[in-house]
């Protein structure tokens, strides 16, 4: 019986540095993060230039442009 059979075999070893987390769960997080920030401003009932220039509700106007 070696010392390798007694004391290591079988056993489950830590290792020592810890699990990264993976750039697709950081991407899907940061995902996560920007829908529901995007939900918590359609919940106010704000919306962007962009979307107030879609429905027609803004237009830029080129006489206040300094």
């Amino acid at each position: 019986m070696g010392m390798y059979n007694t004391r290591v075999k079988g056993r489950q070893i830590l290792l020592e540095n810890p699990a990264r987390e993976s750039r697709a769960k950081k991407e899907l997080e940061a995902k996560r993060a920007v829908k529901k920030k995007e939900k918590e401003r359609k919940k106010l009932g704000i919306i962007g230039k962009k979307e107030a220039k879609e429905k027609g509700v803004w237009k830029f106007d080129e006489s206040q442009a300094k």
